[in-house]
């Protein structure tokens, strides 16, 4: 995943290097990308990379204390507080439950 800025201007808190670290610490892999480069043409780049999940924090986003999550192919956003975001990807970045053959869930 990818923290990305609007024009590259860093936001007051959370600020794009505080909400990685936050992420970082729950154990998720995560990029910032704080180029001076229009969103638009950040969110474009990082589609045709692939990259599953891209977090926007513009100004909108670091008054509120939020973070808007995009994830790869799809144009929906959904805008969430900053801990419930890394609760959210914590539970999305576990791997599922698997049964054994007798239908009893393992792990």
């Amino acid at each position: 995943m990818t923290v990305i800025t609007p024009d590259g201007r860093t936001a007051p808190p959370p600020r794009p290097a505080c909400a990685a670290q936050a992420l970082r610490q729950a154990g998720l892999r995560v990029e910032t990308d704080l180029r001076n480069e229009k969103i638009g043409y950040k969110v474009r780049e990082h589609a045709l990379q692939k990259i599953p999940l891209q977090i926007v924090l513009g100004g909108r986003e670091a008054s509120n204390r939020t973070l808007t999550l995009r994830r790869h192919g799809s144009n929906d956003t959904q805008t969430l507080a900053l801990e419930a975001a890394v609760e959210t990807l914590l539970a999305a970045a576990r791997p599922p439950r698997h049964s054994d053959d007798h239908g009893r869930k393992t792990r």
